[in-house]
């Protein structure tokens, strides 16, 4: 009752929640923590704070006795203790709490990510516990402790992306697994992924509801990650801190690893707007480390919808206003490295790095090698991968023809109210004719490069089905064909919010048989020809090097504040391939072929080992040409390679 006073009258719900709190026998423990609680909560919204103090700290012994150190309620009171020790300035208690909460709380997200069944649930959990990231980076950032920013520092390099790299680590697991139950959960996952990504194209000719068949999905991934929530004492993601990337990283580079964090008001706890934590650690010195507030997300977000515009000097102008952004306070450090580690987060992933242009007018990439990363951990793999070998090169696809001559037609039994987002806004995918010469001139590089067998799947042999059913993971997976990216809402009176539960259909990639797909056709063996972004994370790739999808906006994806960026890089990462190239939007086939040849020919005749130095070198080639298409940034700049090498 106190509560539904504290917005209407104050002074009514603190002598609500006082004469209460005098009952003590009233509820036991648990009513007590509320109690407490919930008055401290309102003193601190008052600025009464020694008062908030008082009743916190009783919150905080009763749920203690209620509920155990490491329980979720108990955690949340002593954040908010926490809060209430920085509005009165206590911040070496403040900072005790912190790290006390640390591991705890850390704990309790990956038994809470393994035990959830909604993924939907699972992406708002991540959210609402990065309450304590806010509180952490925004102390760290306003603090002249060097100790309390190495903590925050750690606190980015241990949370950051927690979700999709917890769900690479059971795919990997499952893969290397000999457990035939569990090979049968995950044969069920598949299946019912796929039944999803065809409603969200919207075709339908499952017995069962749409919106059963997406219960049953997440019963099933339920079932997968329960598998492993008993392991959870010694179930965790390879950590990494700031002693480890000192010594991870490469003489002369440097990492900036960024997170989207709500900036806190000390005094009154709450949020002032979304901004960029910048953390900034050089191999060469190893007191470098340095926290930074990049400036506003809303301001990035303008700019990056500017940057893709048709008009050279307004996207010029704009590399460099984002340039300064989120760079200027560092241009000064930077400028003695050969190589920058940079792992974006949210929108940042929208990005061409490469582009943006310096205090001197010049590209960054004429500077230096700027080399992307997922989160900072990549710096050191969480575990050995199995050797692989050759290369699968897939284009000159028939859009138009299953693997199969024979075809199922969709149910006419089909609901008419099913979001047809892809049928809708994808007319066809039409031919593109250079990728046969793309495919045929770099798989005789590698070949006789790498001297490793080559398998080319071209026409309507290259199927979605023979992606799926890989039993050996190709050391690299090259796609010329054409990607996709639905960025509109779903149709508002849908009766399931497919995009919200399930962000990764509005992504993917065209194989054999696509245009029939789009007409609600499927093969004889069940495929659309459409892989899906939520498809594509069963596939086999477990020590795939390199993974290059040479096709349109295949790095464009849903960012999400709880876990970067939901698309095919995630997908493809889920699936084990260490490395993705990907385009940040449409490149023309021509230009495309170009491209790829000429990066091919540099990774495999100059520089072998690292991919990420062979694209500079292509990058730098297109700038430097005489063919004035390949001079302009919007044909080179869009490659993006994501991954350590």
């Amino acid at each position: 009752m106190a509560l539904l006073y504290f917005d209407i009258d104050e002074n009514r719900a603190e002598d609500l929640l006082i004469k209460i709190s005098r009952t003590r026998d009233v509820g036991g423990d648990f009513s007590n923590a509320e109690t407490f609680n919930n008055l401290a909560y309102l003193y601190y919204s008052q600025g009464k704070h020694l008062e908030a103090e008082y009743f916190y700290r009783k919150s905080f012994r009763d749920s203690l006795k209620a509920f155990g150190d490491r329980s979720y309620r108990t955690l949340g009171v002593q954040l908010n203790l926490v809060a209430n020790h920085i509005a009165l300035n206590q911040i070496s208690q403040a900072y005790k709490h912190l790290r006390n909460i640390e591991p705890k709380l850390k704990s309790h997200t990956i038994s809470q990510l393994l035990t959830t069944r909604k993924d939907r649930i699972r992406r708002k959990f991540v959210f609402n516990v990065s309450f304590f990231q806010d509180i952490v980076f925004t102390l760290a950032l306003k603090s002249k402790s060097l100790e309390i920013q190495k903590f925050a520092a750690n606190v980015l390099l241990g949370w950051k992306n927690t979700q999709s790299d917890l769900d690479s680590h059971i795919t990997h697991l499952v893969q290397h697994s000999e457990d035939d139950a569990l090979k049968l959960i995950w044969e069920d996952v598949q299946l019912l992924r796929k039944k999803i990504s065809h409603i969200s194209k919207g075709s339908y000719s499952y017995e069962l509801h749409p919106d059963v068949l997406l219960q049953q999905l997440e019963k099933a991934e339920f079932k997968l990650r329960n598998y492993f929530s008993e392991l959870n004492s010694s179930f965790h993601l390879q950590d990494i801190n700031v002693e480890q990337v000192y010594q991870e990283l490469p003489p002369d580079t440097v990492l900036i690893d960024f997170k989207q964090y709500r900036e806190i008001n000390l005094k009154t706890g709450k949020s002032e707007g979304l901004r960029w934590l910048a953390l900034f650690i050089s191999a060469n010195d190893k007191s470098s480390l340095r926290l930074f507030d990049a400036g506003s997300v809303n301001k990035t977000k303008e700019l990056v919808q500017k940057l893709h515009s048709r008009n050279y000097n307004e996207r010029e102008g704009v590399a460099q206003k984002l340039y300064q952004q989120l760079f200027g306070q560092l241009d000064s450090l930077l400028i003695p490295f050969k190589a920058v580690y940079l792992a974006p987060d949210s929108i940042l992933n929208l990005i061409p790095f490469d582009s943006l242009k310096l205090p001197d007018n010049s590209y960054w990439i004429e500077q230096q090698e700027i080399r992307i990363l997922h989160t900072g951990r990549d710096l050191k793999p969480s575990y050995e991968n199995p050797e692989t070998s050759g290369m699968i090169a897939i284009g000159n696809v028939d859009y138009d023809r299953f693997g199969s001559n024979k075809l199922a037609l969709a149910s006419s039994s089909s609901i008419s109210n099913i979001p047809s987002n892809a049928s809708n806004t994808i007319r066809d995918f039409k031919p593109i004719y250079f990728s046969k010469e793309e495919i045929e001139r770099i798989s005789s590089m590698y070949r006789l490069s790498k001297r490793e067998p080559i398998k080319l799947w071209t026409g309507k042999d290259a199927t979605e089905g023979r992606l799926k059913s890989l039993k050996s993971a190709p050391s690299v997976l090259h796609l010329a064909t054409h990607g996709f990216y639905l960025p509109q809402s779903p149709q508002k009176n849908s009766f399931l919010d497919w995009y919200s539960e399930q962000p990764l259909v509005r992504s993917g990639l065209s194989l054999a048989g696509s245009n029939r797909g789009l007409k609600g056709e499927v093969s004889i063996t069940g495929e659309d020809g459409i892989l899906y972004s939520l498809e594509i994370l069963g596939l086999n790739l477990q020590g795939t090097q390199l993974v290059v999808l040479s096709a349109c906006e295949t790095g464009q994806g849903v960012p999400d504040y709880s876990g970067g960026v939901f698309g095919l890089v995630r997908s493809f990462r889920i699936a084990g391939a260490r490395s993705i190239l990907v385009t940040l939007w449409p490149v023309k086939d021509r230009d495309a072929k170009d491209f790829m040849t000429t990066f091919y020919r540099n990774w495999l005749e100059r520089f072998p080992e690292t991919p990420s130095r062979a694209l500079r070198a292509t990058k730098l080639a297109f700038l430097n040409s005489t063919n004035p298409t390949h001079r302009d940034p919007k044909v080179w700049s869009p490659y993006v390679l994501v991954g350590i090498k």
